[in-house]
């Protein structure tokens, strides 16, 4: 090894500990800086009051509903808002499924909250409605719009959710049995059935599965028969089997 190769060798390891040094100088600035920020953040933050607070990701709950549950937050030390607290406020209305609650330092309260998404209506035994959620849990009835979807009628449910749950995945999908059916009857001994609206017919689709197949025929015998012969000239039509539609006509005729 020459000795021009030796001295770079220090040369090297002096650069190297310097680019350490350099480093090291940076990171500590930069803690000392988010120290001071962080300091500054906590006395800023507790000279800031609760100017407003902000409802996010409701739709069938109204905004003035839910700001009644936080009216004692105004003016409230933004120190003092306990996220948690008010969170289970709003988790305790039957129509709202999750909050969560975040302070700003310009004295916002922002609460987002996730609802339960109702996918029928249920009739009690003294007839009163409550609303049926996407999990199967019974709602107190209020009045609603959803554009997207229209509420059947469901009695009898028990113990029946998923049977519930598969024939209104199926109704979804239907392009004219959506917009007619609007109860739906469950029964034992798969006797569940159907009707819709200005008609008296049971339709009989039984709690054994295959729904879009059985609203499939629905529609063919709806467009075939019932337009020409008229809404209430039966009684009952089974969809059941498979590949036929069985009808008994009203014993008035």
């Amino acid at each position: 090894m020459s000795r021009g190769e030796k001295n770079d060798i220090p040369d090297t390891q002096e650069r190297a500990a310097s680019g350490q040094l350099f480093v090291a100088a940076v990171l500590f600035l930069l803690f000392v800086g988010l120290l001071v920020l962080g300091g500054v953040a906590a006395k800023w933050k507790k000279g800031v009051v609760v100017r407003q607070v902000v409802i996010e990701g409701n739709r069938l709950v109204p905004d003035d509903e839910l700001l009644r549950l936080v009216t004692d937050l105004e003016k409230t030390p933004l120190e003092d808002v306990q996220p948690g607290q008010i969170a289970r406020r709003f988790l305790a209305r039957p129509y709202i499924r999750t909050a969560d609650v975040a302070t700003e330092l310009d004295g916002t309260v922002r609460i987002t909250v996730g609802e339960r998404e109702p996918i029928a209506l249920l009739a009690g035994e003294d007839d009163r409605l409550r609303v049926l959620d996407s999990v199967g849990k019974s709602l107190p009835y209020r009045a609603f719009a959803l554009p997207e979807r229209r509420l059947v009628t469901v009695h009898g449910l028990g113990e029946r959710f998923a049977v519930v749950r598969e024939f209104l995945l199926a109704l979804e999908d239907m392009q004219y049995a959506r917009l007619m059916v609007t109860d739906v009857w469950l029964k034992a001994d798969n006797l569940t059935y159907f009707t819709v609206a200005g008609s008296r017919t049971r339709f009989i689709i039984g709690n054994d599965g295959e729904y879009k197949e059985k609203f499939e025929k629905f529609e063919i015998f709806w467009q075939k028969v019932i337009a020409r012969e008229g809404m209430d000239r039966y009684a009952m039509v089974d969809l059941r089997f498979r590949e036929r539609v069985f009808a008994r006509e009203e014993k008035s005729r």
